[in-house]
C-alpha cells in the first residue's frame, strides 16, 4: 500500500481516538448529571407521597435508577462522533486537512522495490535488487545508489541501469552494484530511480525489500 495512503489513515485514526475518548467523557458526564437530576427529583417525588415508618420520609438515596443505559448511550454516541470525524478528516477537501482529497496518495506509485540483497563485505559491499514496473506503460528507469557514510551524508553516487530497460508494465527489472571504496566510513545507501528527463520517478519499498 502507499505509504502515503498509510500515513493519512494513521493519523485520522490517532485523531479519532482522541475525538471517542473526549466525547464520551463529555457524554457521560452530561448523562450522569441528568441522571443524579432525575434521581433527585425522583426522590423528592417519593418524600411526599410514600412516608418512612422511621423518620416519615423515603430520602433521595433510597432511590436506584439503572445506569448503564447512559453508560451504552455514551458509547454509541462517541463512536458516531468519531466515525464521523474520521470520515471528514480523510475525505473533505479543506487545506488543513492532509487527507485524500488533498493529496495524490490514491494515485498507484509507478516503481515498487520488491527485493534487494545488500551484503556488507570488508572492502565494501555488493547490491542486488529487483524492481517492479506498477503502471500500464514502460519506464524507461536509470538507479542511483546513494552511498551513506558513518556521518548520515552521502560518500559517493553510482549509476546503473536495470537490466531489461525499458521495464515492461507489470514486470520487473533487476540490477546489482558492487562498491569497494570507502569501505571503514559506509553505512549504508539509498536509491534514486529517474526517467529519461532526469526527472525523479516515485518508488516504493516492499515484499522482501527493506
Amino acid at each position: 500500500m502507499n505509504p502515503e495512503v498509510l500515513k493519512i489513515l494513521d493519523r485520522a485514526l490517532e485523531y479519532s481516538l482522541w475525538v471517542f475518548l473526549v466525547s464520551f467523557v463529555l457524554i457521560l458526564t452530561y448523562g450522569s448529571i441528568r441522571l443524579r437530576t432525575r434521581k433527585r427529583r425522583i426522590g423528592d417525588l417519593y418524600e411526599e407521597s410514600i412516608p418512612d415508618e422511621r423518620s416519615g420520609s423515603l430520602t433521595a438515596g433510597k432511590v436506584k435508577i439503572n445506569q448503564w443505559p447512559v453508560v451504552f448511550k455514551s458509547l454509541l454516541l462517541s463512536l458516531t462522533c468519531s466515525l464521523a470525524f474520521f470520515l471528514i478528516f480523510i475525505f473533505t477537501p479543506l487545506p488543513i486537512f492532509q487527507n485524500f482529497a488533498a493529496s495524490d496518495a490514491w494515485q498507484v506509485t509507478p516503481l515498487r522495490v520488491s527485493s534487494v540483497d545488500f551484503e556488507r563485505f570488508f572492502e565494501g559491499f555488493s547490491l542486488n535488487a529487483e524492481v517492479w514496473n506498477q503502471t500500464t506503460v514502460p519506464q524507461q528507469v536509470r538507479v542511483r545508489v546513494t552511498v551513506i557514510g558513518a556521518d548520515d551524508k552521502p560518500l559517493d553516487d553510482l549509476d546503473v541501469e536495470p537490466s531489461p530497460n525499458p521495464i515492461e508494465p507489470g514486470t520487473s527489472s533487476t540490477f546489482e552494484v558492487r562498491y569497494t571504496e570507502n569501505s571503514p566510513f559506509i553505512k549504508g545507501y539509498k536509491l534514486t530511480f529517474f526517467g529519461p528527463d532526469d526527472q525523479r520517478i516515485p518508488h516504493v519499498v516492499g515484499f522482501d525489500a527493506r
